[in-house]
């Protein structure tokens, strides 16, 4: 229909005498009624809507206007004022009282209000900078806003087309100390959708009949989610960190029996405390670290499950055969400084080429200097 190639018969819209509408839908709107205040379903008169009266629909030609509401556009003055009369012809004509509403034009919120003030206005509509001054007056009128502000994600480019990422982000964000910030009358809203838009089948807020808990102000757990930034870092980084890793748990373990030799009051509290503890602590970054690798929760219980068979795996390798722990501790170290020297020699070059790396020297040497 809008492009001109469809007919009536495909609209849907039925007229059963001259003053009744009929609009066939496919399935129950509820708020089906509420989309007639948008300027897109208010009737235009098609006789004096036509290609050569102008600018009709933005009072340029006032003679092309037509009401069917309680008033008309008497008077348009751009940028300045308008003025409502009362329509006489209206079907609850009866029900006006007031005859005349001049509605003025003001930019300044300052300005609304001195005039609101004076007597100039009888009833404005400002911001949220006068609710401070009237929130104890019976002449203030407020309503809930069926507005939100948010901010997007580039889900298109990384890191922000991974969910858990976005998750991770929107848990982030204190909402309250946001909404606090901007003013008093803005309040936090874990929805897309208006917080206390109304339902028009319940007459409840949309907020109230989600079915699903929106993901609200939680830093512990966003700081817990897997976040896949191994674009971030080399494969030589993760994987010699692992290394490392298991090298430090090794080596921490087959040297109790060392330790044990040497003082007789340490072994005890070495036993008992410190190399458990720090065995454990080891396992657990191993583990975190493979999780990243795999893309699994870092405090799931896979990665709970990995820490465990590190733990254990350690263990059992230093009990098992001290001489194989020993020559395994070896081989890791090595392991670990053959990509730790291809990343210092790779650093270096890179550095060299783009000019990174003379400017930090020379940063240095004038700091230093001054």
């Amino acid at each position: 229909m809008y492009n001109g190639t469809g007919d009536e018969s495909g609209l849907g819209v039925d007229t059963s005498d001259d003053k009744t509408i009929v609009f066939n839908l496919k399935e129950p709107c509820a708020y089906f009624e509420q989309l007639f205040v948008l300027p897109v379903y208010m009737p235009t008169h098609r006789e004096l809507q036509t290609e050569t009266n102008g600018d009709w629909a933005m009072g340029n030609d006032m003679d092309a206007l037509v009401s069917c509401g309680p008033y008309y556009l008497a008077e348009y003055v751009p940028n300045q004022y308008s003025v409502y009369k009362k329509n006489e012809n209206y079907v609850q004509a009866d029900r006006i009282k007031t005859d005349t509403i001049k509605k003025m034009v003001m930019d300044d919120t300052q300005s609304i209000i001195n005039a609101y003030k004076s007597g100039e206005l009888n009833f404005i509509s400002a911001d949220y900078t006068v609710m401070d001054e009237y929130k104890d007056s019976d002449g203030l009128i407020t309503s809930p806003s069926q507005t939100s502000y948010y901010v997007l994600f580039n889900v298109n480019e990384a890191p922000f087309d991974d969910v858990r990422v976005r998750q991770a982000f929107s848990m982030a964000v204190n909402r309250d100390e946001v909404a606090s910030a901007c003013g008093s009358s803005y309040e936090a809203s874990d929805f897309f959708v208006a917080k206390h838009l109304k339902s028009s089948a319940s007459g409840k807020d949309w907020a109230e009949e989600a079915e699903e808990d929106p993901i609200g102000f939680d830093p512990d757990k966003a700081n817990c989610i897997a976040i896949p930034f191994l674009g971030s870092y080399s494969w030589a980084v993760v994987i010699s960190s692992l290394i490392l890793s298991l090298c430090v748990a090794l080596i921490l373990i087959g040297g109790l029996k060392r330790i044990a030799t040497v003082s007789q009051i340490i072994v005890p509290f070495m036993a008992v405390i410190y190399f458990p503890a720090m065995t454990s602590v080891v396992a657990w970054v191993t583990a975190r670290y493979t999780a990243v690798l795999l893309g699994w929760d870092i405090a799931g219980p896979q990665a709970m499950t990995l820490a465990g068979l590190y733990l254990i795996g350690s263990f059992t390798v230093n009990a098992i055969s001290p001489k194989l722990a020993g020559k395994f501790q070896v081989t890791t170290t090595v392991a670990k400084l053959i990509p730790l020297g291809l990343m210092a020699v790779v650093g270096t070059i890179y550095g060299l080429r783009n000019g990174v790396m003379i400017q930090n020297f020379t940063s240095g040497a004038n700091a230093a200097v001054s």
